[in-house]
């Protein structure tokens, strides 16, 4: 293990982030997962965000819950498919990126 594998895999995603930022090339290619996720928000949104105030209150703190969720998970599955040791550390930092 790592000692603070976490802080290197940050650290390698804020380097790559001010070295490259978001490419153009690759935003028109496969976007970027926030917006990503405003698509998702977006859909459901517009399929569940009806009725009155209390409704639409309940509907948005579950979509928020349920995106929030969504991410977590995808990002927790990558992570543990990972290997271990320095390689999975670059692979999490790349991925956080």
């Amino acid at each position: 293990m790592i000692p603070d594998a976490f802080a290197w895999a940050m650290l390698i995603a804020l380097g790559l982030d001010a070295l490259l930022g978001w490419p153009d090339a690759l935003f028109s290619r496969i976007g970027h997962p926030v917006t990503w996720i405003g698509r998702m928000i977006s859909a459901w949104e517009n399929a569940w965000n009806q009725g009155d105030a209390r409704q639409r209150r309940s509907t948005g703190a579950f979509v928020a819950f349920a995106v929030i969720s969504a991410s977590v998970a995808v990002a927790w599955i990558a992570t543990e498919l990972f290997p271990s040791g320095w390689i999975g550390v670059v692979l999490t930092g790349v991925l956080a990126w």
